[in-house]
């Protein structure tokens, strides 16, 4: 953004350089077209005090072969300054013809310098559009965070509540192991017992049998 304002300040620059050119090559156009008028009027009038002092000369007397020559010259004289017209003309026409060129350029560095200004509006409100999104980043981020930290403070709850039912289904496994290796031994000591009081009977009753 700060080299397209840099290129457009540049710019503005050329258009009012150019501007300037314009207003002296008009004056210059103008001060030309005067000078050209004022000696094609000069030699107009220097040529015809000429043919007026060779009329005058030759007098009321004269005869026709000056007359015809005066004629001629009168005509030579008129088919040069029609020549010198149409060339004036030629220079006024190709001025006017550069002088329109220069004005439609101006007009299209002046759409240009339009399209400049759209363009530097629409960097503006996407500038406005990115703020605002970095905005909405910026909440985004910040509600993310807080998740994790309540997820993390979630995780950290039931691990250790986990935790602790483990240990107590641990203990209450523990205490059931004792209580399964007491039973068991009860067992055994109960089941001896009873065979030690078979034992004994069966033999007694064998004894006698035997005799």
């Amino acid at each position: 953004i700060q080299r397209l304002e840099e290129g457009i300040d540049e710019f503005q620059k050329d258009i009012a350089a150019l501007t300037q050119m314009q207003g002296e090559l008009q004056e210059m156009c103008s001060n030309f077209q005067e000078d050209i008028a004022r000696q094609v009027t000069e030699d107009i009038l220097g040529r015809l005090e000429y043919v007026e002092e060779q009329v005058c000369s030759m007098g009321v007397a004269m005869e026709e072969a000056p007359v015809q020559a005066a004629l001629q010259s009168l005509e030579d004289f008129q088919t040069e300054m029609q020549e010198r017209h149409d060339e004036l003309r030629r220079h006024v026409t190709e001025a006017c013809r550069k002088m329109s060129a220069s004005f439609a350029k101006e007009s299209d560095q002046k759409a240009l310098a339009s399209r400049v200004d759209d363009v530097m509006q629409r960097l503006t409100a996407l500038k406005v559009k990115a703020e605002t999104l970095d905005g909405r980043f910026s909440a985004y981020g910040e509600r993310m965070d807080v998740t994790r930290e309540v997820e993390a403070r979630g995780q950290a709850y039931t691990t250790s509540e986990f935790t602790d039912r483990l240990e107590a289904v641990e203990q209450r496994l523990d205490a059931l192991s004792e209580d399964c290796e007491d039973f068991v031994e009860q067992a055994l000591e109960n089941r001896l017992a009873v065979l030690a009081e078979v034992v004994p009977t069966a033999t007694t009753t064998l004894r006698p049998t035997c005799s």
